[in-house]
């Protein structure tokens, strides 16, 4: 799978912008910009727990295009509440911690 660089706003006055009104896209964008994971892992996250219907690169990037983009894809509520509980339980997990020791190592 190769990983596809997705355009994120820059300037917080515009993702605050983008989070007002009834914009699942929006939201969603909003989401995996603040998660800071590469845009592959976090479509692995989001893709958890869908099984057969987990979502290909193409619809993945269609739901992160702007609208008006050849690429847009309007994203359903239902996997938006999805996609915010699978990050909600992805940062509820322990972040690992680099002890002394390997930090002393070289390789």
């Amino acid at each position: 799978m190769t990983s596809t660089f997705i355009e994120m706003p820059t300037d917080v006055s515009e993702l605050n912008n983008a989070h007002v009104g009834n914009d699942p896209n929006a939201e969603f964008r909003l989401l995996i910009q603040q998660s800071g994971l590469t845009s592959a892992v976090a479509m692995t996250i989001f893709n958890r727990g869908l099984g057969a219907a987990a979502c290909p690169a193409s619809q993945w990037e269609g739901f992160l295009a702007q609208p008006g983009s050849s690429k847009f894809m309007p994203l359903p509520s239902e996997l938006l509440a999805h996609a915010l509980a699978q990050f909600k339980s992805f940062s509820a997990l322990p972040q690992r911690q680099t002890t002394a020791a390997f930090r002393s190592v070289e390789l």
